[in-house]
Order: C-alpha cells, then structure tokens, then sequence
C-alpha cells in the first residue's frame, strides 16, 4: 500500500505528463464493432419513430417540439418545472444537466429522450474517433492540465464520451492483451472528510464497503435505505452543499429524499440539518468564505499544491474554492499513483507484463499480458493491482478500490446509464 505524507510527498507532476505523452504518441488502439454502430443507427431510426407516434415529436433534435411536450407533462409532474422552467426568463429549457435530473422518475418521455440522445451521441462519437485514427487505427490525443491540473485529452476529447461507450472501443495495443480498470470510490468525499477531521464521518468511511457511502449517510439520517432515486437525490445533494450551496436550494431541487409509503418527502431538510450539524463543516465554510471575501483566489490541495482561481466575484470564488482544493487534492494522488505503479513496474522487471495506458477522471487504465493473467489468474491479477494502487495519507483510512476487467457491453441502454465518477 502506498503511504503518502501531506508534509513531505510532492506530486511529479512533469514525469506523469512524459508518461501520458509517451503512451499518447504510441496511440489508443480504436475499433468500432459493426454490430455496435448498426445498433445506434437502428435504434436511433426507432426512438425517431416512437417520437412521432407517442408525442407528436417529428423531430426530437427540435428544442422547440421537446420543450412543448415538457410543459404538457410538467402539470401531473412538478419536478419538470422546476428543473426544465426558468421563472425569470420564462424559458423552458431541454438541456442536459436539466433532463439528468429527471433521470429515474419513470417519465417515459423523458427517459425516451434521453436514450434518443445518447445514442444520437455515440454515433457522433464513432465519427469522431474513426476521424482522428491513422492509418492502423490509433488515435494520439493532445494532453494538457486544467487549473486544477486534471488530466484533459483533446483532439480527439476523450472525457468527453461516455466510459462505458469507450471501453468499447479501446483496445488493447497489443493482440491478447487485456484492459483493466483502477477506479478510486468516493475520493471527493474521502478527501473532505479526512481533510477536515470528522470523526463520525470517518467512522462511515471504513464502514461504508459494498453498502457504500452515500446510502450509509441516508439510513444514518432517515433510518432505512433509499431508493435509487432517493440515492440518486443524496449523492446529487451531498455534492451540492459541498461545495457551498444554499438550503433554499437544496429543498427547491430535492423531491424524494425522506419519502415513504406513508410519509411525503421532506425535500432535503433533514439531510441539510444532519450535514450542517458537524461544527468542522460550520468552520471550514466560515474560513472558505472569508477568504473568497477577503480577495484570496489561491488554495492549497491536501499536499500544498497552489491553484490559482480564474478572476471571479466573491461569491463565485467561494465555490471553486471549496470545489478546487478538492480537484486538486484527487489530481496530486493520481500522480502519485501512476508514478507508483510505473516504479512498481520498473522494480519488479514487469514492463513486459504490465502497461500504463491513460488516466481518466479518478481512474487509471491499464493493460495486461496474457501471461500475467493466465499464470495469475483474474481474482490474483485485480489483488495484485489493488495492492499497488491502494493508498492512504498521513493517518486516514486508506480509499476504497474497484479493479476489473473491462467487458464488453452490446446493450445500449445499458451503455446510456454510464455514470461519472
């Protein structure tokens, strides 16, 4: 397990940049299935025709068609206003981030839409990447750090499709070769928690393991466990009021969280007590905001990374530095983990074994020989890989791990439920 000093270990964040650059001028080995892409063109030309039929949608690009149809269905649901209807314009809207809210409502319209525009998504996204291929069916990204020094590719932009539709597509460089995936669980929350010292919180953290967090939190607060939407509602909220907002928001966006067969919902209050509860989180929002009043745009991550905030009034300022010092504490560790894994590498004389391929959000991807994998075998070779990628710092719980074998997925749908993070 990797023991990381917040005192003492800097990031090297040059070497990771030359590794990423090193496996990017090699190339991402792109291969779009037949099967796959027929798929989305099939499904793609049904949606178009389920539009047509069931909501009078000829065409459900149109905002136009969409948003007429949503204000239709916003009188038996008030959760489509509320996220699709903008009181002071007087605009509704059908973006995104909006119908991702809707998301598991059992609105069938909404869902539909969705789906139409995943999959709409993913043949664009085929486009792009066979576009960007040489000859042999490499694509060589561009790399660059954001302010918060994450890992960005562009040209083409891989964080940009959806993971599960690129795991698809990417493979292996070398024939026989396997991808696996590191993902790091709950690093927001378990560099805030740890961060700022909350002892019960804690406690949750190591308790959390397959149940996982967020759901521990709900029962601890409404005494069972929620639904998926309900989870769904918790996560969006603990997010939300992480990074600095408003009660009166949080009750106006959350409609399910508290509610049972005999109970209405509470819409969020009484999670928003339970959070506001721990006097180190008082604290740490009294200190963020004085400083986002007091002129400060520089914060620390966990490890003394500065990050440096875009020039921004005080009250956008407090966001990003409540959101950024976290960002940038999640993008210290994954530099230190892959120059870990690459030492780790280099000591052992398995380069020929085991490869870095790229980062992705809090995720490493890597590939595997054969010959690990058959002489090891799956459950060893994910130990193997969750040992060195496990990690602690100074003296928190060292950060829950999911290491798999990337598969592959021929349902769509199942593709369009990917989830961030």
């Amino acid at each position: 397990m990797l023991r990381l000093d917040s005192q003492k270990d800097k990031p090297d964040r040059l070497r990771l940049y030359n590794a990423i650059k090193e496996s990017m001028a090699e190339g991402v080995k792109i291969v779009i299935p037949n099967e796959l892409r027929e798929r989305a063109e099939n499904d793609k030309a049904y949606l178009k025709r389920v539009f047509a039929t069931n909501y009078g949608v000829t065409n459900p690009d149109s905002p136009r068609q969409v948003q007429e149809v949503l204000a239709e269905l916003s009188e038996s649901y008030p959760e489509i206003a509320f996220h699709c209807y903008d009181v002071v314009t007087g605009k509704w809207t059908s973006k995104a981030k909006a119908l991702e809210q809707l998301r598991g409502l059992n609105l069938k319209f909404v869902d539909d839409l969705i789906l139409y525009r995943n999959t709409t998504a993913f043949t664009k996204a085929f486009d792009s990447l066979e576009k960007a291929c040489d000859g042999d069916g490499f694509i060589h990204p561009d790399i660059s750090f954001q302010v918060t020094n994450r890992v960005s590719y562009s040209n083409p932009g891989l964080m940009s499709i959806p993971k599960k539709l690129l795991w698809q597509v990417v493979q292996p460089r070398k024939p026989g070769w396997s991808i696996w995936r590191v993902d790091i669980k709950n690093q927001e929350p378990w560099i805030f928690i740890n961060r700022l010292g909350i002892k019960r919180l804690q406690e949750f953290l190591k308790l959390s393991g397959q149940l996982g967090l967020y759901k521990l939190i709900y029962q601890d607060i409404y005494g069972v466990l929620p639904n998926d939407i309900q989870y769904k509602e918790m996560k969006i909220a603990w997010n939300a009021l992480t990074y600095g907002s408003s009660k009166k928001s949080l009750i106006e966006s959350t409609f399910h969280m508290g509610e049972t067969e005999t109970c209405p919902s509470d819409n969020g209050r009484a999670f928003y007590d339970w959070y506001s509860s721990f006097p180190e989180i008082k604290n740490y929002q009294k200190e963020i905001r004085s400083m986002a009043y007091g002129g400060k745009r520089i914060i620390d991550t966990v490890f003394g990374t500065p990050i440096q905030l875009e020039h921004c009034p005080p009250s956008a300022a407090s966001r990003r530095l409540m959101d950024y010092w976290i960002q940038g504490t999640g993008a210290d560790i994954l530099a230190f983990l892959v120059i870990n894994f690459l030492n780790y590498i280099e000591t052992y004389h398995l380069q020929d074994d085991l490869r870095f391929y790229y980062t992705r959000h809090d995720e490493v991807i890597l590939e595997m020989s054969p010959r690990f994998l058959n002489h090891a075998g799956a459950g060893p070779a994910a130990d193997k890989l969750r040992y060195v990628f496990k990690h602690t710092i100074d003296d928190w719980a060292p950060c829950e791990l999911e290491v798999e074998k990337v598969e592959s997925i021929t349902d769509l749908a199942e593709l369009s439920s990917d989830e961030e993070g």
